[in-house]
């Protein structure tokens, strides 16, 4: 019985950690994607709901490259402003080479 009240405890004081963290990647990359659909020169989620192949592959190119910076700062951050701090790099950083 020791061992399940050692784990619970550490369920319950992780989880909260767990999910502002998640919380706030989630929402980093929902603005990276808005803010990406915005500079676009064309309307991409029309494109893919028009069955158009060249718009979906470049969309979800664009999608990884704004998740993977961010994965890597969800499993090394210590804190909820790295995060963000990294995030709105990753994002400058996918909108620079976009417009370049």
């Amino acid at each position: 019985m020791g061992d399940f009240a050692l784990i619970f405890g550490g369920l319950v004081n992780g989880l909260p950690f767990l999910i502002s963290h998640f919380v706030t990647s989630v929402i980093v990359f929902l603005i990276g994607v808005i803010i990406y659909l915005f500079i676009t020169p064309m309307k991409e989620i029309a494109l893919i709901r028009k069955k158009n192949t060249a718009a979906a592959i470049s969309f979800s190119g664009a999608l990884i490259g704004l998740a993977l910076p961010l994965a890597s700062s969800l499993s090394a951050s210590g804190s909820i402003y790295e995060i963000i701090v990294w995030g709105l790099v990753a994002i400058v950083i996918q909108l620079f080479c976009f417009k370049a």
